[in-house]
């Protein structure tokens, strides 16, 4: 698929790198193609958190954040010592690990286990809450038989890791550079050249989100956040990938609203997409909410009694339910593809039987202008040897060479001499950044000025500056050029404080203060309650409240935020909540809610409706008919175009 790709760019079917994207049901089908493209030069970038977590760069930081964490993460810790940095060779750890039972009062070092048995008792996550710690022992090694060089490696490993628990209280954001830097990471993959450091970049500006949704943030808080990211891995807001030209990877669940001139579907296997797991059943697993308790329990399958038969048809019905869940997200894959839609199947995995095709592969090939058939092997040749692996590790000539050229600009920064000028320091590249930016900006106001061609966009759309470009397009983009801080407005306030106190009502959560004494709420605020409560949609329990949504039209990135979706005897109905004056609002609005929940939720777009709903007025304003993708495509390409 990899070299397909290549071929893809180099034969002109796809204009640029990111013309081109790889859609994946797994994350753990994005690592491996992410690797092979990297090899062979092609730009690539991974859309979203969970799929960054995969990538090595990525997961040394998280195993260094887990264990200043948490003294018990000796899978992490483990793989900290065994990576190229520290090395720690499979006695040295099995001495380590020895050691930590001893300090945890579970045996000594005179006990005989081998090194694997040694390291597979220490990684055992089955039994975390009793496991030995192995951070412990590396901060207390003793006196046992470790090689020189093992030795020296593990005192300088807890030497650095202790320096870091210093830091836990900082900013995460914070944290997470200061381990970047102190791991050595930044400077070995710059030695990449540019692309080398864009997914740990992309990984850091996750941490900067989370960071500013939960304040400063804690290290608690964000471990919990990645745990949740990998567990569930469809994200809490769609991911918007970046402008810069390289070919997308990410999950089906993140294109949602995205589209693409070559889209690739890999790993269209039976038992894969659709998949054969069951994940919402209840009764089986503990850290799944009941189905009763859940927001949308009228929308999913309930369990209707205690018994074994209701039993074995509740789990049909989540069976059922998930194959209609991605029947959903197989329409979603392939509507993404402007022009060329390739899909994939495999035979091999990690199973001694070879997997059938995907239905949904069976349904493609009827429609493809040509399809290739491979010869399948009888035995899988993932599984050829004994599954041991060499150590110490085959010598690489390549990265012990980005290594020497690591260290040599070390010892001329250490020298105060700099043999390559050309080559700006991180903190004079990001001088020089600026620079580049207000010269850009400038020169944008310039041909501005002059009626000139360039476009002057902002990275992404909002509903609100569509509509105030459609209404005065000078005096839009004049703003973007210079933006003036504009007043703060009482009104605003008031619809943001209705908006919070309609999501807490949705969700039956209380108010944080209750006593009237203390939650004096503005007039103006509890008219728009009082109004609320008698109206229609006061007894009306909606089916999701503030749902972030990004789609890509007619070139550009448009995002939002939906108000309410209620659940209609045709579909859904899509409902902007009116708070001010709601004379004549703009249909471009709620035509792009209503598209973007229909793509969201799988929807056919004409069993969305969409209404705006004067609150104080108790009215329901509906336009006339509202376009749909093409012609919202065509309205956008327009106002974002060049003038």
């Amino acid at each position: 698929m990899a070299d397909h790709i290549a071929s893809a760019h180099d034969s002109g079917r796809a204009a640029t790198w990111s013309d081109i994207a790889v859609l994946a049901r797994r994350n753990a089908h994005i690592r491996p193609l992410y690797a092979e493209l990297l090899a062979r030069g092609v730009p690539v970038e991974i859309v979203g958190l969970d799929g960054l977590l995969a990538v090595p760069e990525v997961a040394d930081v998280v195993a260094v954040l887990r264990v200043l964490g948490d003294a018990t993460a000796n899978p992490d810790l483990v793989r900290i010592l065994t990576g190229p940095r520290w090395n720690i060779g499979p006695t040295d750890l099995a001495i380590l690990g020895r050691r930590a039972r001893e300090l945890a009062g579970g045996g000594a070092l005179e006990d005989e286990l081998s090194p694997r048995e040694e390291i597979a008792r220490i990684i055992d996550t089955t039994q975390a809450a009793q496991s030995p710690s192995l951070a412990e022992a590396l901060i207390d090694p003793g006196e046992g038989p470790y090689t020189d060089a093992g030795r020296a490696r593990l005192g300088q490993c807890a030497r650095e890791l202790t320096a870091l628990r210093g830091h836990v209280g900082a900013p995460v954001t914070d944290l997470v550079r200061r381990i970047i830097t102190t791991i050595g990471l930044e400077v070995e993959l710059a030695l990449r050249g540019p692309q080398g450091t864009r997914q740990l970049d992309a990984f850091v500006a996750q941490v900067a989100g989370y960071a500013d949704i939960d304040g400063d943030g804690s290290l608690p808080g964000l471990l919990a956040w990645l745990a949740a990211e990998e567990d569930h891995g469809v994200g809490l807001e769609q991911a918007v990938p970046t402008a810069s030209d390289s070919v997308k990877l990410l999950t089906i669940h993140r294109a949602k609203g995205l589209e693409w001139e070559v889209v690739y579907l890999p790993a269209l296997a039976d038992k894969v997409f659709p998949s054969d797991r069951v994940q919402g059943n209840w009764l089986t697993r503990s850290d799944v909410l009941p189905a009763d308790l859940r927001g949308d329990a009228d929308n999913v399958p309930q369990l209707a009694e205690m018994s074994d038969a209701a039993s074995k048809a509740y789990a049909a019905a989540l069976k059922d339910e998930a194959r209609r869940a991605d029947d959903r997200l197989a329409y979603v894959a392939v509507t993404r593809a402007r022009q060329h839609l390739v899909a994939t199947t495999h035979a091999w995995s990690d199973l001694l039987r070879p997997r059938a095709h995907s239905p949904y592969l069976t349904v493609l090939e009827g429609h493809a202008d040509g399809v290739t058939h491979a010869a399948v092997s009888p035995e899988n040749p993932l599984l050829t040897g004994s599954g041991g692996v060499a150590w110490p590790r085959p010598f690489d000539e390549a990265q012990a060479a980005l290594r020497r050229d690591a260290a040599d600009l070390v010892q001329q920064a250490r020298a105060g001499r700099n043999d390559h000028p050309e080559t700006l320091l991180l903190d004079e590249a990001a001088v020089v950044a600026s620079w580049d930016a207000a010269a850009d900006r400038l020169l944008a106001e310039a041909r501005l000025r002059r009626g000139g061609a360039d476009a002057v966009a902002p990275p992404y759309w909002s509903a609100t500056s569509l509509i105030a470009l459609q209404a005065d397009a000078d005096a839009f983009r004049a703003d973007l050029l210079r933006p003036m801080p504009a007043a703060p407005r009482r009104s605003a306030l008031i619809g943001e404080q209705f908006h919070a106190w309609l999501e807490r009502r949705a969700r039956e959560e209380p108010a944080l203060l209750e006593e009237p004494a203390l939650a004096r709420p503005d007039p103006r605020l509890q008219r728009l309650i009082d109004a609320f409560e008698t109206g229609r949609y006061a007894d009306l329990r909606p089916t999701a409240t503030e749902v972030a949504f990004s789609l890509f039209l007619g070139g550009q990135v448009v995002r939002g935020r939906i108000d309410a979706v209620f659940a209609t005897d045709d579909g859904f109905q899509v409902v902007d909540w009116k708070t001010g004056r709601a004379q004549d609002p703009d249909p471009l609005q709620l035509a792009l809610y209503r598209l973007a929940w229909s793509e969201l939720s799988g929807a056919p777009l004409e069993r969305v409706d969409a209404v705006f709903y004067d609150v104080l007025g108790r009215a329901v304003i509906r336009p006339g008919s509202l376009p749909g993708r093409p012609e919202l495509e065509r309205l956008v390409g327009t106002l974002g175009a060049p003038r």
